[in-house]
């Protein structure tokens, strides 16, 4: 017997980027306008990221960051 997979397993919502990224709704929107997250796609009014994109994202900030401090 397969399995059905749910296509909402692999995005977070809004709250749950923010919770991921350890920071608040504001600091999320700015990171997306300035480009340095993806923008969230819009599904009957909610936002949502692709779990694996916004993860890889917040992994290269942070790569950056270190690069940065290590300077």
């Amino acid at each position: 017997m397969s399995e059905t997979r749910n296509p909402f397993d692999d995005l977070l919502t809004f709250a749950e980027a923010c919770e991921e990224a350890r920071t608040s709704a504001p600091t999320l929107r700015r990171w997306s306008r300035e480009g340095l997250i993806p923008k969230p796609f819009k599904f009957k009014r909610r936002a949502y990221y692709r779990k694996g994109e916004f993860l890889a994202a917040l992994d290269a900030m942070l790569r950056a960051k270190e690069q940065e401090c290590a300077a």
